[in-house]
């Protein structure tokens, strides 16, 4: 027979998913009432099998043909809502203790073994069946382990589920032991606090290293070594959760591979809602370090992670991997390089949209971004603002391919080259539309320093500094397209605008642009002839770009960018502008 707790729980349950249903459906008050036995009763039935002829006899009896059509809607959600619970059981911890003993409390390590063995091995706590929950929402306090917890082998699966309130259930492997070992099955963790742990390889909260289904929601993983989560193969779900403090040398919170010895695909990760704050490695990956597979991170916040030259990226990944990152911060972040995300060399593509990289500093290269060469680069409506590098790319350094697109890069610092982006010789083609570039400096290319092709549109460059030259742009040996933007109070002690410093003329084509009032210096220098004109073009108030672009004071807007109304902040055109209607 079901418990009263437990029908208590299906009553509620029933008027739950009774709510779901649309009232354009029928709800009078007989009918809800004639609803919630039929919910009741099918919800018992998962729980505890029953003869499935008294629903049908329950039916035949209520003969409202529109009312039936929501009894119809209702039992499909009690289906999905509770698919597998008719072959599961339900496990209540009663105690903080770890321990195993015949003594009237059921302990979390009793109930893993029960759980394990589909049976009452510790009478303690009731029989595991199929996929088993251990409830510990009634405790709180503390489970301090004495030893790593029993490896989870019930191929069924495991679900270990808190209390509802924060904090209120840690348990603490006391930096000596590992928490959960899944060697079998799905394992699903909800609302508790994982802190301490300590192993001998990766994952010491959770080790999965069979390619299982692992979830982990609303739950605090804290304070502990060795990369806190580890899967290999399978797939990592995040949701609602924190990780602080954590350690290793890849991946301090999430180390994510596969193995292909065991014929394992790659991991597949999704990061919801989560945060990831002043977590440390030694190699890559302060927060997370992916090998190969997908990495989808959705409106997290990941800040403070990392320490002045140590460690690659808050976010590390290699080999054949696919990164996506929406709605996310990435603030106050520090390490050697690719501060925030770090490609260690592959394939596949990094892709960033609606996401805020604020006040991160790499003592080496890529303030927030480095791409060793193969994951190219795409960027969409992001902001990029007061990053820093000791050398290369205050924002970005890359030898990939780079699409930005309605964004915004300001005040960031490059000591030497690139004070917002900076890419190789040997490197991909940088295209950018729609976008914003402000206050950022270097020494070279005060925004972008190009080492091969560049290719901007509709794009704005204002106030932008370099202490030798290029202080919008600057290159040595690149060449592109420049059309349908404005450069307007760059300044640059060669090159206020444009510097390119090859012998051979500069390659940048300029077709519909505004290079006006430079600072230290005139708008372009070449070491060698000028830039090839395609038309339509306006400088002012020197002659340095190309003899054959009128000089006239395109008459800008003197309060600089402004919400126009545009995807990002552009510089109006006052009234009796020569630049108006200047396209033919």
């Amino acid at each position: 027979m079901l418990l009263a707790a437990n029908v208590a729980g299906m009553l509620s349950w029933a008027d739950e998913v009774w709510a779901q249903v649309p009232t354009f459906l029928g709800r009078t008050q007989t009918d809800v009432l004639f609803a919630k036995t039929v919910v009741f009763a099918f919800a018992c039935s998962l729980a505890q099998p029953l003869n499935f002829l008294f629903l049908k006899e329950l039916a035949m009896s209520y003969k409202k043909s529109r009312f039936w059509l929501s009894v119809v809607i209702v039992m499909l959600l009690a289906a999905l809502l509770n698919v597998g619970l008719a072959h599961a059981d339900m496990l209540r911890v009663n105690s903080l203790a770890d321990s195993i003993a015949d003594d009237g409390a059921c302990t979390l390590r009793e109930a893993i073994i029960n759980a394990n063995e589909d049976a009452a091995t510790w009478p303690d706590c009731r029989a595991g069946q199929g996929a088993d929950v251990i409830y510990l929402d009634d405790l709180s306090g503390t489970i301090l382990l004495t030893s790593d917890l029993p490896p989870i082998t019930d191929p069924d699966g495991l679900v270990l589920h808190g209390p509802a309130v924060q904090h209120q259930l840690t348990i603490d492997g006391d930096n000596q032991y590992r928490i959960l070992n899944v060697q079998a099955g799905p394992m699903t963790v909800r609302n508790l606090t994982l802190t301490g742990a300590n192993s001998s390889s990766y994952g010491s909260v959770l080790s999965a290293p069979h390619g299982s289904t692992i979830e982990i929601w609303d739950s605090f993983v804290t304070n502990s070594s060795n990369s806190a989560i580890a899967i290999e193969g399978g797939s990592l779900t995040v949701v609602g959760s924190s990780f602080e403090s954590n350690s290793g040398s890849f991946g301090a919170g999430i180390w994510a591979t596969n193995n292909p010895s065991a014929s394992q695909a790659a991991p597949v990760l999704l990061i919801d809602n989560s945060t990831f704050v002043g977590n440390l490695v030694s190699e890559s990956g302060h927060a997370i370090y992916q090998y190969t597979g997908s990495l989808t991170i959705n409106n997290s916040m990941l800040w403070s992670n990392g320490a002045s030259n140590q460690g690659r990226g808050v976010v590390g990944y290699a080999g054949n991997t696919d990164i996506t990152v929406t709605g996310c911060q990435f603030l106050s972040n520090h390490g050697w390089q690719g501060v925030a995300l770090h490609d260690g060399g592959g394939s596949g593509t990094l892709r960033v949209e609606n996401s805020i990289f604020g006040d991160n500093h790499a003592s080496y290269r890529g303030g927030v971004i480095h791409s060793g060469g193969g994951m190219a680069i795409d960027i969409y409506h992001s902001t990029f603002q007061d990053n820093s590098a000791d050398a290369e790319g205050g924002a970005i350094s890359s030898y990939a391919p780079i699409t930005i697109d309605r964004s915004t890069f300001s005040n960031n610092i490059s000591a030497q080259t690139g004070g917002a982006i900076f890419t190789y010789s040997d490197g991909g083609t940088i295209t950018i539309t729609n976008s914003l570039f402000q206050n950022n400096s270097a020494n070279f290319g005060g925004a972008i320093f190009y080492g091969r092709g560049l290719y901007v549109t509709n794009s704005t460059f204002y106030l932008n500094t370099a202490g030798v030259g290029g202080g919008a742009l600057g290159s040595f040996t690149g060449w592109g397209e420049i059309t349908n933007s404005t450069f307007d109070h760059n300044a640059a002690l060669q090159g206020a605008t444009l510097y390119f410093s090859s012998n051979s003329d500069p390659n940048l084509v300029l077709r519909n642009n505004i290079f006006a009032n430079p600072s230290m210096s005139a708008n372009c220098f070449s070491y060698n002839g000028t830039y090839p004109d395609g038309g339509s073009n306006l400088q002012y108030p020197d002659a340095s770009c190309s003899v054959s672009i009128p000089v006239l004071d395109p008459l800008l807007d003197p309060n600089g960018p402004q919400d126009n109304g545009g995807p990002t902040w552009t510089i109006a055109l006052q009234a009796g502008s020569p630049a108006i209607d200047r396209v033919p």
